[in-house]
């Protein structure tokens, strides 16, 4: 997927997927298994609206994202690799 991340044809490509994010939930031990069932209705609901649930940030990941575009720049620049 080449596609600008947060953009909102990156947002239309996750919706009702599983991301990485989310495999954690997939080994749910089966008696314990609501983080599990909560991933398969999340998953239901955006497969029927199209629409993905938002996806909850915090300082650290505001950080990250600001940041992110320099740090591409400097690995391109030290490394001469195309990110």
């Amino acid at each position: 997927m080449n596609i600008l991340q947060r953009s909102e044809d990156w947002h239309s490509e996750r919706c009702s997927k599983v991301t990485a994010s989310r495999v954690k939930d997939l080994n749910a031990k089966p008696n314990k298994g609501k983080a599990l069932n909560a991933l398969v209705l999340i998953i239901l609901a955006e497969r029927l609206t199209g629409v993905q649930k938002e996806i909850p940030t915090n300082s650290a990941m505001q950080w990250s994202i600001y940041n992110k575009p320099y740090a591409i720049a400097a690995y391109e620049n030290e490394k001469g690799n195309f990110v």
